[in-house]
């Protein structure tokens, strides 16, 4: 059941325009921001807490960000498995010995160095060091 309350002025401003730039009426908003806050009040020391409070950065310690990185790399390696693994070949990937370079890799393992042909959206071979004009 929902309760009338009073806000600050500048609160409304501030939510009217995050509710904005986040596609939430501002009512959502501000129940997001308390969301986030009551997440945050939960986690954090309580230092750490009256810091944002107060208005101040709170330095992540590197270990935590380091685990967040962590667990989104894994999370887009497996997610790119995963798409590989239903491809139909050729595939494509990255030439690293070559910038803008593009392998093209098929099925029997056989890979093609060439680069991607952007205006007609095809893999262009790149011609062997004997080959003529």
């Amino acid at each position: 059941m929902g309760m009338p309350v009073k806000l600050s002025d500048k609160l409304v401003k501030e939510a009217r325009r995050g509710a904005r730039t986040s596609g939430r009426s501002i009512t959502g908003q501000i129940e997001h921001w308390a969301t986030i806050g009551r997440s945050a009040e939960q986690s954090l020391p309580l230092a750490a807490v009256e810091d944002l409070k107060g208005g101040k950065a709170v330095p992540m310690p590197h270990h935590v960000v380091s685990f967040f990185e962590q667990i989104s790399q894994a999370l887009m390696q497996a997610a790119v498995r995963e798409k590989l693994r239903g491809a139909k070949y050729p595939i494509y990937e990255a030439d690293s010995e070559h910038p803008g370079g593009v392998i093209e890799v098929h099925e029997d393992g056989a890979r093609v160095r060439g680069a991607w042909d952007f205006r007609r959206n095809v893999f262009v071979p790149r011609r062997s060091a004997g080959a003529g004009p």
